[in-house]
């Protein structure tokens, strides 16, 4: 199977709806690559439909690294995890992350560990942001969380 990057136009309507439209390109492209598609692309997106283009991501595919386990564990799903709130710099709110199929061994109870494995997974995410772009600054609780 081919690796492929994501063009995610987000169209939104009159009445303030929002749907994702994605564009699949062949992977390799370069960023500057990738934005000069969705310049060609934007302008007639919005010529043919009625909404407004309110936004465009790019989801650029990777390899997995070699060394990640080759089977996932029997028993665990992703719809049971840990979600974890951080403090970001600039707000006053928490980010909350949702973090599938932690491991069964990686809970106390109902609460998520954070030490070991846990705590060096935790302090490397720290060194990244919430969606608006306020740095990370510490992690606070993780407990056990069922998603669908």
């Amino acid at each position: 199977m081919a690796l492929v990057d994501v063009l995610s136009f987000q169209i939104t309507d009159y009445a303030g709806d929002v749907k994702t439209m994605p564009v699949y390109v062949p992977s390799g492209e370069t960023v500057a690559n990738l934005q000069a598609i969705a310049d060609l692309l934007g302008p007639e997106l919005d010529a043919a439909i009625d909404g407004k283009v309110t936004g465009i991501a790019v989801t650029i595919a990777l390899e997995v690294n070699g060394t990640i386990k080759g089977t996932p564990v029997t028993g665990n799903t992703v719809h049971e995890g840990a979600l974890w709130q951080f403090s970001a710099a600039d707000t006053s709110y928490v980010y909350s992350l949702y973090i599938p199929s932690w491991e069964n061994a990686g809970f106390t109870a109902n609460a998520a560990l954070d030490s070991g494995v846990y705590g060096t997974l935790l302090d490397d995410l720290v060194q990244n942001s919430d969606r608006q772009g306020n740095l990370l600054s510490a992690h606070l609780t993780g407990r056990r969380a069922f998603r669908k």
